[in-house]
């Protein structure tokens, strides 16, 4: 695949998601949700040396969004890899499913100020709402952030509605 024409900056926050092929499912019960997070927080794990940090995320049946912070510019690239090549081996092997099963490289937006931010948080947090019309307070396999703020008080002290996971 071609090379990003992003460059990712330490601390900055990016918008990172992907979805299935085709836009089929690919979690498919509580075990395969649970995996993806799991992994997901292994691979954060091994890069917190380097300051890399999950913000916020929400795991679909059909696809992931994730507010991201690296602390290198090569934080971004290698936890996706890993995070995509190890859910979909272990989704090969389950399903019987040989091939890829995401729909292509990730994407990945940088947030340029507060307001984006905002919207992002709170996309990423109701997207069950969107999907699936189940309340995001009911839908499990997203990162709990307080998203019933006054939008004032969130631009003036956003860090306090983004939790560390």
């Amino acid at each position: 695949m071609p090379r990003r024409d992003i460059i990712f900056v330490p601390w900055n926050y990016y918008h990172c998601f992907n979805r299935s092929k085709d836009k089929e499912t690919i979690f498919h019960n509580w075990k395969d949700y649970d995996r993806f997070y799991k992994e997901m927080l292994m691979f954060e794990e091994d890069l917190k040396n380097k300051w890399f940090s999950i913000k916020a995320f929400c795991i679909m049946p059909n696809h992931f969004h994730l507010l991201l912070s690296p602390g290198t510019e090569t934080d971004i690239p290698l936890f996706m890899q890993k995070l995509q090549q190890g859910y979909a081996k272990y989704y090969n092997i389950k399903y019987s499913s040989p091939g890829t099963i995401w729909q292509g490289r990730y994407w990945a937006k940088t947030i340029e100020d507060d307001s984006y931010m905002w919207a992002i948080v709170n996309y990423i947090q109701k997207n069950s709402e969107k999907h699936l019309g189940i309340s995001y307070k009911d839908w499990k396999y997203r990162s709990d952030i307080k998203i019933d703020w006054d939008y004032e008080d969130m631009i003036n002290d956003l860090e306090d509605y983004i939790l560390e996971i």
